[in-house]
């Protein structure tokens, strides 16, 4: 269970793939009190990659860093830390 997301001022949370935006046509991000889920609803080849969550509250960040493989068929997938 990850850490809550809670803090004055209330923290921000941004996601990245590969150092770029995410696709919001593909991806979906829920932002709560308690978290930040990344939604994939259906994954494709393309959805691969490293994904970076950074939590920033005024001067102070720290980045959370996941590697997506997607193999063989649809919806099938591999999550590694890094």
């Amino acid at each position: 269970m990850p850490p809550p997301l809670k803090g004055k001022p209330k923290p921000v949370v941004t996601w990245t793939k590969d150092g770029q935006p995410l696709d919001t046509k593909r991806v979906n991000i829920r932002n709560s009190e308690r978290d930040s889920i990344l939604f994939i609803r259906t994954t494709e080849r393309d959805d691969s990659g490293v994904y970076e969550m950074c939590v920033k509250v005024d001067d102070f960040e720290d980045k959370a860093l996941l590697t997506l493989q997607i193999v063989g068929e649809e919806n099938k997938f591999r999550i590694s830390r890094i």
